[in-house]
């Protein structure tokens, strides 16, 4: 046998060891996410508003549901879960065995904690109002109850949710991460805003909180202990990363994933060590108006504001077609869009003579619209300085807003401070931001009059109503005509001005396996038997090649 032969069969023989090698999920490695901008640094499931918080959490936490890629809310915490012949009882049963991440047991004690605090008098968190259709709550909101009557420990791994009324969307509000009643349940719930777990939290998800940096970076440790198997994963990060690095982070191998801007994603996309995936999402790039604004007074106004803004060169110049004009709040991939509402599309003709017709009907020396007291129609827009796009966009906007005569002051800011800016109501006129939606239709978190997302103070009874009867209503073709109907209503009214939906463009590196090729709204972490943190793989021999 000649050398050269030998040499080649060695060489055969490794390359087939290494492909056999990556057949099937190994164990380590680190995953790196990345984050665009701070995070709010309210690491709690009941109490953050921030989605970069959020993402945390997800990893941190489960609840006792989820959503799959189809869209369907499956069971997570819960092992099984039964709904009553009304529509009113919810039975869950537990998986038994799983353990927070201090080794304490999850029982059905922690979920009934979690839902009560939600209702609790003292509760300063955003997302009570998903829990107030339970059979007691608001009495006990209220004061006049010492528990919720419709929350019931049945024993260790079942309880019962008893509802006062039919409602669509409570189970996707029991996605919601469960807390730990033995490390909370004797902290005052006025108080729980500022405990130390917000900062260190303990879940019972696949990942623990092992290390953060506020401004750089988090790092959670695999859970040995995770119910629904240990992680491959030994190490989730994310970074906190400048979008314009993007590129050369993935070329340096820095990073595993991120959604990238059109002109960043055609580059990357070419790189040998990445996947590129498209696809639509739950989410809306959105302008929030102000609806106590003394400015949009009269309706027309804030229809003129939106006739006159080109959305389609919005779309295709700055996002370079990646997404669609949004006509709507509710997005194209929903079951409850209604494509033939009315549709602000670009018309400066029509713009200008709504706002003629709202007594805008004079030009001073600069050009810009006076009404009979010589008052300008000047617009005073919040804008958060983290992400380039979003920047381009307000620019676009003021620029197209002074060829109808409306001057437009931006306030450029950083995303925490822009977030607590917008609930006091004065001294400006629009904000922008995404959404990030859920498959379900209801907008009660947000655009009902008492909600405590309402940041655009949007108070209409008819809004209110309908919003009531949709989540009431069980049979999905009624609900959406209700949707449907809401949907005129709330673009006439204009307390959101929707832009676009997004398509998001992700680039992922080779080197991980694990996630779902056929990815749907919901992302390529998220598989038909729900989100695949404990799934995602990095063979042996490419654990390493990421920087430390």
């Amino acid at each position: 046998m000649s050398r050269r032969f030998l040499i080649l069969c060695l060489m055969l023989l490794l390359v087939s060891s290494i492909a056999l090698a990556a057949d099937g999920p190994e164990y380590g490695g680190r995953f790196v996410d990345t984050e665009i901008g701070d995070w709010g640094e309210m690491f709690n499931p009941i109490l953050y508003e921030a989605a970069s918080d959020g993402d945390i959490i997800g990893l941190v936490f489960n609840g006792l549901v989820q959503y799959n890629s189809n869209l369907e809310i499956i069971p997570e915490l819960a092992e099984k879960f039964e709904i009553s012949e009304d529509g009113l009882t919810y039975t869950f049963y537990l998986h038994k065995g799983v353990k927070f991440h201090d080794g304490h047991e999850l029982t059905a004690e922690d979920v009934a904690y979690t839902y009560t605090t939600l209702v609790h008098p003292d509760y300063t968190g955003v997302r009570g109002g998903d829990f107030l259709s339970i059979k007691g709550a608001r009495d006990f909101r209220d004061g006049k109850a010492d528990s919720v009557e419709g929350i019931k420990v049945i024993d260790d791994y079942t309880i019962q949710i008893i509802t006062e009324e039919t409602d669509s969307a409570f189970l996707a509000a029991l996605t919601i991460g469960i807390l730990p009643a033995h490390l909370l349940k004797n902290v005052p719930v006025a108080e729980l805003e500022n405990n130390e777990f917000n900062r260190q939290p303990i879940g019972t998800g696949p990942f623990t909180f092992h290390e953060y940096v506020s401004g750089q970076y988090w790092i959670g440790k695999a859970f040995d202990d995770y119910f629904l198997g240990r992680p491959y994963l030994d190490e989730y990060m994310y970074r906190i990363v400048a979008q314009s690095s993007l590129p050369m982070l993935f070329e340096k191998r820095e990073i595993d994933v991120a959604s990238l801007l059109p002109d960043h994603f055609k580059k990357v996309k070419e790189l040998p060590t990445v996947k590129p995936f498209t696809s639509p999402r739950f989410q809306m790039l959105y302008m929030g108006v102000n609806q106590k604004s003394p400015k949009f007074v009269n309706k027309r106004v804030k229809q003129a504001l939106l006739y006159g803004f080109n959305r389609e060169v919005m779309v295709n110049a700055i996002f370079k077609g990646f997404g669609e004009v949004a006509h709507s709040v509710i997005p194209t991939v929903s079951w409850a869009y209604n494509g033939n509402m009315t549709k602000y599309n670009f018309n400066q003709i029509t713009a200008r003579k709504l706002l003629e017709e709202a007594g805008y009907n004079k030009l001073d020396k600069d050009g810009i619209r006076m009404n009979a007291e010589g008052q300008r129609l000047e617009i005073d827009f919040l804008c958060y300085q983290e992400n380039t796009a979003i920047t381009k966009v307000v620019e676009l906007y003021q620029q197209m807003m002074k060829l109808i005569g409306v001057e437009v002051n931006i306030t450029m800011m950083e995303f925490n401070a822009l977030l607590d800016r917008v609930y006091n109501p004065d001294g400006w006129d629009f904000y922008i931001m995404y959404w990030g939606l859920t498959p379900d239709p209801d907008w009660s978190f947000a655009l009902k009059s008492d909600a405590a997302w309402n940041d655009v103070f949007f108070v209409n009874e008819e809004s209110d109503l309908l919003l009531d009867a949709g989540r009431k209503e069980l049979d999905q073709e009624k609900r959406t005509e209700i949707y449907y109907e809401w949907q005129e209503l709330v673009m006439q009214e204009l307390p959101y001005y929707p832009l676009m939906f997004p398509t998001a463009a992700t680039c992922l590196d080779v080197r991980v396996h694990g996630y779902n090729e056929n990815q749907g709204p919901l992302g390529l972490l998220v598989g038909p038997e729900g989100t695949l943190y404990n799934k995602l793989w990095i063979p042996k021999a490419e654990q390493f090649r990421i920087t430390q």
